[in-house]
Formats: structure tokens, sequence, C-alpha cells
């Protein structure tokens, strides 16, 4: 089975033609311009869209093979953008296990479940650091593991992972 990561998400159409705007977060931005297809999270998986053009109109627009009118557009929009893992570049900055302090506060989002809280702190363990999430009625463990985190937004303090299945319900 493949794995994606996630390097951006659309946002609304941009005028008739079936262009969508979009937003690549900077260290994926190359990977995003060299790929052939992307996939955008909708009901029932991930779906791969050929990337027809993109062009920079003071943000940056896309359009997708067969996608030619806002009616087709629309539904695509406000979804998140995902490249398969073996087509990203090794540019990604790496987290560094032991320096995680800083994440108290952020946000926590994963691939599949979307937003599950904030951390409300960062606790040592034997093994490797856990982000504390208190939630109503539990509280989650989430390990701060390399693997597990695909990117670390500083400017909107979140923190976006790709949890293993079933981690939540626990």
């Amino acid at each position: 089975m493949a794995e994606y990561i996630e390097v951006g998400y659309s946002k609304k159409t941009h005028g008739i033609r079936g262009e969508l705007k979009v937003v690549v977060e900077d260290h994926f931005l190359d990977d995003f311009l060299n790929a052939k297809a992307v996939f955008l999270d909708l009901p029932g998986g991930k779906v791969p869209y050929f990337l027809d053009t993109i062009r920079d109109a003071g943000s940056l627009l896309a359009s997708f093979e067969d996608i030619d009118s806002k009616e087709k557009a629309l539904p695509l929009s406000g979804k998140a953008i995902f490249l398969r893992k073996e087509d990203v570049s090794a540019s990604k900055p790496q987290f560094q296990e032991g320096t995680s302090e800083f994440l108290q506060g952020y946000k926590v989002f994963d691939a599949i479940a979307g937003e599950i809280g904030r951390i409300d702190r960062v606790e040592e363990y034997p093994q490797q650091e856990m982000a504390i999430v208190e939630l109503e009625k539990k509280t989650l463990l989430i390990p701060l593991h390399p693997d597990l985190i695909v990117r670390i937004d500083e400017v909107k303090k979140e923190l976006h992972c790709q949890l293993p299945e079933g981690l939540l319900e626990l």
C-alpha cells in the first residue's frame, strides 16, 4: 500500500476553467511542481489527479487533467493535497527527538482523523517523548517519533502526523 505525505491543501476555485488556488508548504514546493500527479483526500480515500498546469498569479493556481470547469473543480476545493512518499525529496526538515518541549500548545492533526486536539504537555518516557492531549473523556499519548511526524507548522502552531491505525482508539 502506498504511503502519502501531506504537502498542502486546495482552497477555492479560481475563474471558470477549473483552476484551484492551492497552498503548498515551502519545503515541499519543488516536489509539488515536479509531480505528475497529486492525491486529494476525498470520501473513499486518496484520489490521484494529474497536474495540467501550475501558475503563480499572486497565489499558486493549479489545473488538473479533465477538470475544465468551475463546477468540476468545486468538489476539490478545501481538500488536503498529498504526494506519494517516494515522490518527496529528503529536504523535509527533520524532527529531532529530545527537543519537542516547544510543541506544548500546538494543535495535533492526523492525516486520516483530522484535528485531534491541543498538546497540553510533552513528557519524557523511557523509550521516547510523548505529546499529552487531554480530551473530555480521555487522555491521549501521542508518540513524538520522526517516522510519524509529517510536518510541523511553526507559524500556525500545528503538528501534522501520520499515526498508526487504531492508536486514537486506545
